[in-house]
């Protein structure tokens, strides 16, 4: 199977539940207010980002089960599972007084709603072992390269984990008591269909057990990625509990849908980096930087255009889908978070490339470097210019990441064109945008970058690889 099927199916699995998420904001909006949905946004956040609590074993069960046999598959396996759910448990345990503290003095939202998130803090924290067996569960089915299984398995899961808290909110009780279990409960269920599978999937194989030695080389690997992976979303998610300790609740939950629809932007960037890293893993040296110069020649080639024609219609298109209102207070903010995603989504490869190759150690040296400076610069800029700067620091942090990464990984001369015309081109439309021209000099002015786009795109795609793309996506190549 080919890096660019496997791509496509990361793509479908990822796009079909961020459908989902898009249609159903309006209608969690609805029914159970802002204040709500910004409360419910930190929590889907963490629940995204609990499976930091797996310290990279997930990662690092990718990595060794690419190229092995049944039976080191096996007991990779089940060694991984015995000590994320140990991980989990302690790490709900360790979070519980902390989440407490937070929701209790520092977030600022109404009394009522404050007791409903108490009240559902348990619930929270159970999905933290959720999320750690889950991490392993996807690196196992990535790095045996299952990847129809996982997208489907995961693109039901996920639009479930939507759907349900918001048809028990409308029919039963909008209360976010009532919500976290069902969504913690919608998420566990897809680990348990993915464990049963994967279970089959190795057969008598499946017997293996739990090796002391096999823990070792877990956690030698993934103890560099397991830094990372506790830095990035101190990262990720500082802007949402700065914005909330400082501005309140409504406006995390502008910043909120904002950051999501630009987050879903690097879907193709998730799904190449996912369909890449196991073939990463058993490269030469040579084919390796063949295969992330091709990765990043079109992603970029792709997406480039994609980012300007969301800057130029961000107002119009939030307002269609949620308020004329709420699109004047999230368009700048969209734009902005646009450029970073772009920047965030071509970083992909630098990282896929770094861990394939037994570097996270590189990794956790950029984000530890990163991390200070970020919050310090985050909460000046938020305290000073509000959303927008919160928005901006994000943007330096992803742009500095992206830098770092690329030369970790000897990709700079590969990533630095793209990257800087991509920045340019986004920029250039975000100005026009929301320049006050006339409407004929905009509408000319708007098609004209998009015409530059065009070329731009193709110049970066690397010969023949747009027939061959069509002909995998029409199925005239088997």
């Amino acid at each position: 199977m080919s890096v660019t099927r496997h791509t496509l199916y990361n793509l479908a699995g990822t796009a079909i539940p961020i459908v989902v998420a898009l249609v159903t904001i309006p209608f969690y909006i609805f029914i159970i207010g802002e204040e709500r949905y910004g409360v419910l946004s930190i929590v889907w956040l963490l629940l995204g980002y609990f499976g930091v609590f797996d310290l990279g074993i997930g990662r690092a069960v990718a990595q060794k089960v690419a190229g092995s046999s049944a039976a080191m598959r096996s007991q990779t396996l089940k060694t991984a599972l015995y000590i994320n759910l140990t991980f989990g448990l302690l790490g709900a345990a360790a979070l519980f007084p902390i989440a407490s503290y937070y929701f209790t003095e520092q977030f600022l939202v109404s009394e009522t709603i404050r007791e409903e998130v108490l009240a559902g803090i348990p619930w929270l924290l159970l999905a933290l072992p959720v999320a750690t067996l889950l991490s392993v569960l996807n690196g196992y089915l990535q790095g045996v390269q299952k990847f129809a299984v996982l997208n489907v398995a995961n693109a039901v899961n996920s639009s479930f984990f939507q759907l349900m808290p918001l048809l028990v909110a409308a029919l039963y009780s909008p209360h976010l008591a009532v919500l976290l279990p069902v969504a913690i409960l919608t998420r566990a269920a897809g680990v348990v269909y993915l464990l049963i599978y994967t279970l089959r999937h190795l057969g008598s194989a499946s017997r293996a057990a739990f090796s002391w030695q096999e823990l070792k080389s877990l956690l030698s690997f993934g103890g560099w990625v397991s830094i990372s992976s506790l830095i990035s979303p101190v990262m990720v998610m500082a802007d949402r509990f700065l914005i909330g300790a400082l501005l309140g609740s409504r406006f995390v939950g502008i910043y909120a849908v904002s950051y999501q629809i630009a987050e879903r932007t690097t879907l193709l960037s998730t799904a190449l980096s996912s369909s890449v890293f196991p073939k990463l893993v058993t490269m030469s040296p040579n084919k390796r930087h063949e295969l992330c110069g091709q990765s990043i020649a079109v992603l970029s080639a792709i997406t480039i255009p994609v980012y300007c024609l969301l800057v130029l219609v961000a107002e119009p298109l939030l307002s269609l889908w949620i308020s004329s209102s709420f699109a004047q207070q999230a368009a700048p903010l969209f734009q902005i978070l646009l450029c970073a995603f772009f920047v965030n989504g071509l970083a992909r490869v630098p990282h896929a490339l770094l861990l394939a190759t037994q570097r996270p150690k590189s990794v956790a040296y950029a984000h530890m470097a990163e991390v200070l400076p970020f919050v310090v610069v985050l909460y000046l800029l938020t305290q000073h210019f509000g959303l927008p700067g919160a928005a901006v620091a994000f943007t330096m942090r992803v742009t500095i990441d992206n830098l770092l990464l690329s030369h970790l990984s000897g990709l700079t001369r590969t990533m630095l064109t793209p990257t800087l015309l991509g920045i340019v081109a986004i920029c250039a439309t975000g100005y026009l945008a929301n320049a006050e021209y006339a409407g004929a000099f905009r509408i000319g002015g708007a098609l004209g970058i998009l015409l530059i786009t065009v070329f731009i795109s193709v110049w970066l795609m690397p010969k023949g690889y747009t027939a061959r793309l069509l002909s995998i996506v029409t199925g005239s190549r088997r």
